[in-house]
C-alpha cells in the first residue's frame, strides 16, 4: 500500500504553488506544474481553455470527481489552461484529462468519457491496493468561493438542493438521483449546505427556507426557477426528465421514450397513413415538416435529424419495412458493444433504437379503423430474447 506523505511535506507543497483555486482544484501553470506533479503518487489534470465551450460542459464532472478525493494527499486534482503547456504537450482538442502514474514521467490522457465513474475507475486501476472501494459522489457541493464556476458558469442546466443538517437522508436520496443522470451531460446537480454557507444562502437565494430545489435553464441562469413540488426521488426524478426529456429510471436505465421527441413523434405519427402506403409526396412532406420542427433542447438535434433521414431511406429504397428492421438491427449491435463503446455511446444507440422502435411499431400496427390519438406510441410486439439489448452496466 502507498503510504501517505507526511504533513511537512504537503505544507511545503501548498507553499510552493502561487495558489489555490477557488473550487478547491489547484491551478497550475508553468511556474508550478513540476512541483505539482511531484507532490504525489497520482496527480491528475484537467486541460482546458477559458474560451473552450466544451470545457466549461465537462469540468463540472472533474470537479465532482475530485471531491471524492479531497482529503487524499497522494491523488491530487489540478487545472492547466497555460497556453505555453498546451502547446508543449501537442493537444489539439480540449478538455482533455492527463494524469501521471507513480514513478513515471510521461504523462496518460485519461481515455474515454469525461465522467466521475471513469475517473474514478481510471485511478483505482493505477493505484490497485490503494483506495479500494471508493463511495461515488456525483452532486457537487456547491460553497461560496465556486458558486459562479460550478452553477452560473457551466453551459448547461443545473439543479441545486439547499440543505441543513436535519435534511440530510434527503441529501442522501438526492445522490441517487444524481446517479441515475451520471451519464447526461445535460444536467448538473449541485448541493448547498445551508448551515456551512449561510451567508451564500442569504445572498443567492434569500428568506427561501430549507429544504428548498431550484433549477436553472442552460441559457438563463440568472432567473432560477423554484421548484415546488414533493422532495422525495420519484417526483425529482419525474422534474429532470420533464424538464430534459432525458428520461432516465431511477436505476439509470433509459425509458423507451429516451430519444424521442414529442412534437416529432406527433408530425410522424401524422403521416403515418402515408408511409405505410409510401405515398412519396405526403413523405417528401413529411419530411419538409420534420426539418422544420422547433426543438425544446440543443441536445435533441441528432435525434431529430434521425426522424427526417428514416423517411428518407424509406423513400430511397421504396420500402417502409426495409430501412427500420436493417437500422433496428445496426443500432443493436452497436448497444450491445460493451467491450468497444462507452455507456453514454451505447445511451446514444439506446436512444436511436427508440426512435426507430415507435416508427417501426406506428407503421405496422396502424389501423384506420382505430382512433389512435397523434403522438401516441403504439405498443410494439413482443421481441425475443436475442433481440433484446443487454442490460446497461
Amino acid at each position: 500500500m502507498v503510504m501517505c506523505r507526511s504533513p511537512v511535506s504537503l505544507i511545503v507543497f501548498i507553499l510552493s504553488l502561487k495558489f489555490l483555486s477557488i473550487h478547491g482544484v489547484w491551478e497550475l501553470d508553468k511556474t508550478n506544474f513540476d512541483k505539482f506533479r511531484e507532490a504525489a503518487s497520482f496527480p491528475i489534470y484537467f486541460v482546458d481553455s477559458p474560451g473552450c465551450s466544451r470545457c466549461r460542459v465537462l469540468y463540472p464532472f472533474f470537479f465532482a470527481a475530485s471531491q471524492i478525493f479531497k482529503d487524499d494527499r497522494e491523488i491530487i486534482f489540478g487545472r492547466v489552461q497555460d497556453k505555453t503547456l498546451i502547446r508543449q504537450w501537442g493537444i489539439e482538442e480540449l478538455p482533455a484529462i492527463f494524469f501521471h502514474e507513480k514513478g513515471e514521467k510521461e504523462a496518460e490522457r485519461l481515455e474515454g468519457d469525461i465522467t466521475v465513474d471513469n475517473i474514478v475507475n481510471t485511478i483505482a486501476l493505477a493505484m490497485p491496493g490503494y483506495i479500494g472501494e471508493v463511495k461515488r459522489q456525483h452532486v457537487i457541493e456547491v460553497t461560496d468561493k465556486n458558486y459562479d464556476e460550478l452553477v452560473i458558469t457551466p453551459k448547461q442546466n443545473v439543479i441545486l438542493l439547499n440543505y441543513n443538517n436535519e435534511e440530510r437522508n434527503l441529501r442522501f436520496s438526492y445522490e441517487e438521483i444524481a446517479t441515475a443522470f451520471r451519464f447526461d451531460e445535460q444536467v448538473i446537480f449541485c448541493a448547498i449546505d445551508s448551515d456551512k454557507y449561510p451567508q451564500l444562502k442569504r445572498e443567492r437565494f434569500g428568506h427561501q427556507g430549507n429544504p428548498a430545489v431550484f433549477w436553472y435553464e442552460a441559457d438563463n441562469k440568472h432567473d432560477k426557477f423554484l421548484y415546488g413540488g414533493k422532495i422525495h426521488p420519484e417526483a425529482l426524478l419525474q422534474f429532470v426528465n420533464e424538464k430534459t426529456n432525458l428520461w432516465r429510471k431511477v436505476n439509470g436505465r433509459l425509458e423507451p421514450r429516451s430519444g424521442r421527441i414529442e412534437n416529432l413523434d406527433n408530425i410522424f405519427t401524422k403521416y403515418v397513413p402515408s408511409i405505410k402506403d409510401m405515398k412519396i409526396s405526403k413523405m417528401k412532406a413529411a419530411v419538409s415538416e420534420l426539418k422544420g420542427a422547433d426543438l425544446q433542447h440543443p441536445w435533441e438535434a441528432d435525434f431529430a435529424e434521425y426522424y427526417s433521414e428514416m423517411i428518407e431511406r424509406m423513400i430511397e429504397t421504396g420500402s417502409n419495412h426495409v430501412p427500420l428492421s436493417k437500422e433496428h438491427e445496426a443500432v443493436l449491435e452497436m448497444v450491445n458493444d460493451i467491450d468497444g463503446l462507452t455507456q453514454k455511446q451505447r445511451d446514444f444507440f439506446v436512444r436511436k433504437m427508440n426512435i426507430v422502435d415507435f416508427m417501426a411499431s406506428s407503421i405496422k400496427n396502424y389501423d384506420p379503423t382505430k382512433n389512435i390519438p397523434v403522438g401516441k406510441m403504439i405498443p410494439a410486439q413482443p421481441k425475443s430474447n436475442s433481440q433484446l439489448p443487454r442490460e446497461e452496466l
